[in-house]
C-alpha cells in the first residue's frame, strides 16, 4: 500500500503502538522529530495523513497545524489529533482538524478514520468542491479553508435557515480582506459570523476592488476565533446565570488583556458594567462581536478584575411564575427574547409539562416547534399559551423542515392575540357542533366544489365538535375557529343542534 503517515508525538510507548499496528496494516510510518523542520519534512516525505498528539506541551501540535494550514502545498493534508482534554477537542475542531480521537486510542477506529480521510481527499481531487451548501453539513472553517486553497476571489454570502441575510465575508485570492455583519465590520463581523452553525452559504466569484480592512492572515483569524470560542465556553461554565449583575473589583486591567482585546473594547465593557448591564446584555451589546465580549468578561473574571454583584438583582424570572405578559408566561417570553437578541441557534425544550415540547431557533428566529404530535405555528402558540415547565436549551445545529417563516415580533404579536381571544371563549363554545349545510344557496353550492375544502370536509366526516376539529386541523386554534365561522357565514356549514 505504501501510504505515508507522519506521526508527531513525544510519548514513545504510544508511538510504538501506533507504528506497530499501522505498519502491520500496510502503512509506511515516518516520525517528526523537530517541529521546526515540519515544512521541509512535508516536502521530502509527502505524507498522506498527519497524526499528532494534542497533549504535547506548549501547544506544539496546534502550532504545526496552523503552519501547515497556512500553506497551499500542505493545507489539504488530513490532520488527526489524539488527546485526552475536551478543551483541545473544541480548539482543534475550530482550527479545522479532520478528527479528534480520545486516548487510549482504539486502533481499529483510527485506521477507519485514516481511510475515511484518504477517500475524502481522493473525491476532492476528482470533483472540485462546490462552494455552496449547508452550514449544518460543512462548517465555516472548512468553507474558508477551501476558498483559501483554491485562491478564490469573491463574496461568501451567509443566510439563516429562514433566508435572512446573516452577513458576508470578502476574499481576494483566498485571503479574507473584510466581513460585514450589521452593525459590525472587519474582524468583529468575521468573529460574529464564525458562530453560525446552521443556514446556507453561497460563494459568488468576483473581483474585489476595495482596500482590505482585515490585515490579519486567515490562519491567525481562525486561531483567534477558536480562542475566543474557548473563552466563551469557560464563561458559561463560570456563570451559568448570565443575567446576574456584575461589578468591578479592580480598576487595573492586565496589559495582556488590553493587548488581546483592545483598549477601546476593554473600556466599553467597563462602562457597561458601571451601567449595571448583565453579562447577557454586554455580550449582545452590538459594539463588538459576541465572542470578543464573552472573552473579555472571562479574562476579567480570571484576573479578579470583576466579580458577581451579590447585592444586584437577578433579572431572570423563575420558570413556573404565574406572571404573564401578553398572555405568555414572563419567564418564557424573557428566555425567547434573550435568544432572539443573542441570535442563538439551538433547541429549547420545556420539560415537566407532560408533553414533548421543543422550539427550534436559528440565529435568534423561531423556525419550527413541536407540541406533542402538533408541529409548526400551531404548536408554538400552544406552547406559548401553556403554563409551568422547566426550560432546557441545547446549543446545537439541527436539520428540520422550516415550518415557521414569520419574524420573531410578528409571531409573538399573533400568539398574544390568539391566546387572549381564545381565553375569552367559554367552554360551551368549544363543544358547539358544525356540519355541512344540507340546503346550501346557489352561491354556496359553487363554493362546495372548491378543491381547497377537501381537507375540512374530510375532518367534518370524522368530527363535529369545535374542539375536535381544532385538534385535527393544521391551522392554529384561532385560525381554525375563524375559518369555521367564515364558512358558516357563507352558508357552507351550519351549527348543529
Amino acid at each position: 500500500m505504501n501510504i505515508r503517515v507522519l506521526i508527531f508525538a513525544q510519548d514513545q510507548s504510544m508511538s510504538k503502538v501506533l507504528e506497530t499496528r499501522l505498519v502491520k496494516s500496510g502503512f509506511r510510518i515516518i516520525f517528526l522529530d523537530n517541529a521546526n523542520q515540519i515544512k521541509k519534512q512535508i516536502h521530502d516525505v509527502k505524507p498522506a495523513v498527519i497524526i499528532a498528539d494534542a497533549d504535547m506541551p506548549d501547544n506544539q501540535s496546534f502550532k504545526i497545524n496552523t503552519r501547515l494550514r497556512a500553506s497551499s502545498a500542505s493545507a489539504n493534508i488530513p490532520f488527526i489529533f489524539l488527546g485526552t482534554d475536551e478543551s483541545n477537542l473544541y480548539k482543534g475542531l475550530q482550527m479545522g482538524i479532520d478528527y479528534y480521537i480520545y486516548k487510549p486510542v482504539n486502533m481499529t477506529f483510527l485506521q477507519k478514520k485514516i481511510h475515511t480521510c484518504l477517500a475524502a481527499v481522493k473525491r476532492a481531487g476528482q470533483h472540485p468542491p462546490n462552494i455552496n451548501g449547508s452550514l449544518g453539513q460543512k462548517g465555516l472553517n472548512d468553507v474558508t479553508g477551501i476558498i483559501e486553497i483554491l485562491c478564490k476571489s469573491g463574496t461568501l454570502i451567509l443566510k439563516a435557515v429562514t433566508g435572512r441575510l446573516l452577513g458576508r465575508i470578502f476574499f481576494r485570492q483566498g485571503r479574507i480582506i473584510n466581513a460585514e455583519c450589521e452593525p459590525l465590520e472587519g474582524e468583529e463581523a468575521f468573529f460574529e459570523l464564525m458562530g453560525a452553525t446552521s443556514g446556507r452559504y453561497i460563494f459568488q466569484p468576483m473581483k474585489i476592488k476595495t482596500e482590505p480592512i482585515i490585515q490579519t492572515p486567515n490562519v491567525e483569524l481562525l486561531l483567534k476565533t477558536a480562542l475566543f470560542a474557548e473563552d466563551r465556553v469557560r464563561l458559561e461554565v463560570r456563570l451559568p446565570n448570565m443575567d446576574i449583575g456584575l461589578k468591578i473589583k479592580n480598576q487595573q486591567v492586565a496589559s495582556a488583556i488590553e493587548r488581546k482585546a483592545g483598549v477601546d473594547n476593554v473600556l466599553s465593557v467597563f462602562w457597561m458594567i458601571d451601567e449595571k448591564k448583565t453579562a447577557t446584555e454586554i455580550i449582545n451589546c452590538g459594539e463588538m462581536s459576541r465572542l470578543r465580549a464573552a472573552s473579555i468578561l472571562n479574562d476579567f473574571f480570571s484576573t479578579d478584575t470583576i466579580i458577581v454583584d451579590s447585592a444586584g438583582s437577578d433579572k431572570r424570572i423563575a420558570p413556573g411564575s404565574f406572571s404573564r405578559s401578553y398572555g405568555i408566561e414572563t419567564w418564557l417570553l424573557k428566555i425567547l427574547n434573550n435568544f432572539h437578541q443573542g441570535s442563538l441557534t439551538g433547541v429549547l425544550e420545556i420539560i415537566n409539562r407532560n408533553k414533548y415540547i421543543a422550539v427550534y431557533i436559528d440565529q435568534g428566529e423561531i423556525v419550527h416547534a413541536a407540541h406533542d404530535q402538533t408541529t409548526g405555528k400551531k404548536a408554538l402558540f400552544r406552547i406559548l399559551a401553556g403554563s409551568g415547565g422547566v426550560p432546557k436549551f441545547h446549543h446545537q445545529s439541527f436539520q428540520v423542515k422550516t415550518s415557521i417563516q414569520k419574524n420573531f415580533d410578528t409571531l409573538l404579536a399573533e400568539a398574544a392575540n390568539e391566546i387572549y381571544t381564545l381565553e375569552q371563549l367559554n367552554e360551551d363554545v368549544f363543544n358547539k357542533k358544525f356540519k355541512i349545510n344540507p340546503n346550501p344557496s346557489a352561491q354556496a353550492k359553487l363554493m362546495l366544489k372548491a378543491p381547497g375544502l377537501k381537507n375540512i370536509f374530510a375532518i367534518l366526516a370524522k368530527h363535529s365538535k369545535l374542539k375536535d376539529i381544532i385538534e385535527a386541523h393544521s391551522m392554529t386554534d384561532l385560525e381554525t375557529y375563524k375559518y369555521l365561522l367564515n364558512m358558516v357565514k357563507k352558508g357552507i356549514l351550519i351549527l348543529a343542534k
